[in-house]
């Protein structure tokens, strides 16, 4: 509960955002937040700093704690709205996914440590500067 405020704002901070800079969602995302390793093993074995569930919303570990890691998330949450869960989550291409998520969070990470995330993100951001719409995505 200490940091109900912090995460609460957090979550606010990244709706405006992802709103703001890529459309309104049709359904406000619930975001969990996991104060600890805990908490989040309870639906992940991974150590991701966040997860998506499709529609329903996210769930962020305790070190994705940040406005980058919270925008990703809702990224791909509104991928999953404006796409469609199974085009979003299968039928585009993972770096389409992944690099839009990284790239359109302005996630300041550069480049990013895991290098599969960082290739992601370098593709789209290549495709993108080709002159492709991230609106109209890539089929696999």
């Amino acid at each position: 509960m200490a940091d109900l405020d912090t995460a609460q704002q957090l979550r606010r901070d990244a709706v405006a955002f992802v709103e703001t800079h890529l459309g309104p969602f049709r359904k406000q995302p619930r975001v969990l937040f996991c104060s600890t390793d805990a908490c989040f093993k309870n639906f992940s074995p991974h150590p991701f700093a966040g997860l998506n569930l499709g529609t329903y919303g996210a769930i962020v570990n305790h070190t994705g704690w940040t406005p980058h890691i919270v925008r990703h998330e809702l990224i791909h949450h509104w991928q999953n709205e404006q796409f469609g869960v199974l085009q979003a989550s299968i039928l585009h291409p993972q770096w389409f996914r992944e690099g839009m998520a990284y790239s359109l969070s302005q996630d300041p990470r550069k480049p990013i440590p895991h290098a599969p995330s960082q290739n992601h993100r370098t593709q789209f951001e290549t495709w993108v500067a080709q002159g492709n719409n991230w609106r109209d995505p890539p089929a696999n």
